[in-house]
């Protein structure tokens, strides 16, 4: 099972801090909130870049961040260390991890077994997933509000058929 993991595209993040197969320690120190997050994130299942550009058939090499317009591919390793657009708000939870991204790095922080860390990289996830795709509720409201700007009200088609 691990080696086919280490075949799938979707792995790819997966196999960089993960050493073996088997629980992953977080799962007994998070709360089920902070669970859900991680392992959404360590699994590609979410919606960055990344991963939608997958499912639209685009060559990894041209699913690129869309925030910082640096040509850089848009995954987990780069939002968890490099996007410049989200330096600030990295700053704020993951200020160890600011300067020299690298591998280490990253492998460092998703295996980490400290629960301040690991709550603190989930809350910074979630950053991440409002910079990078905007909540259904915001989408959904804004496609209300068109549909409230576009649509005539019942007054103004009573008064039309005069």
């Amino acid at each position: 099972m691990y080696s086919d993991v280490n075949n799938s595209s979707k792995g790819q993040v997966y196999i960089k801090f993960k050493q073996s197969f088997g629980m992953e320690n977080y799962l007994n120190i998070l709360s089920r909130k902070y669970m859900k997050i991680m392992i959404k994130f360590s699994t590609t299942n979410h919606r960055l870049p990344v991963e939608t550009g997958r499912w639209q058939g685009k060559p990894l090499g041209e699913r690129f961040c869309s925030l910082c317009n640096n040509c850089q591919i848009a995954d987990e390793f780069h939002y968890i260390l490099e996007c410049d657009t989200v330096q600030n708000i990295r700053k704020c939870f993951l200020c160890n991890y600011c300067q020299r991204p690298n591998v280490i790095k990253f492998t460092e922080l998703m295996s980490t077994h400290n629960e301040t860390i690991l709550k603190k990289i989930c809350m910074f996830i979630v950053k991440i997933y409002d910079a990078v795709c905007p909540p259904w509720y915001t989408i959904l409201f804004l496609s209300m509000s068109c549909l409230l700007y576009t649509s005539p009200s019942p007054r103004d088609l009573s008064t039309s058929r005069r």
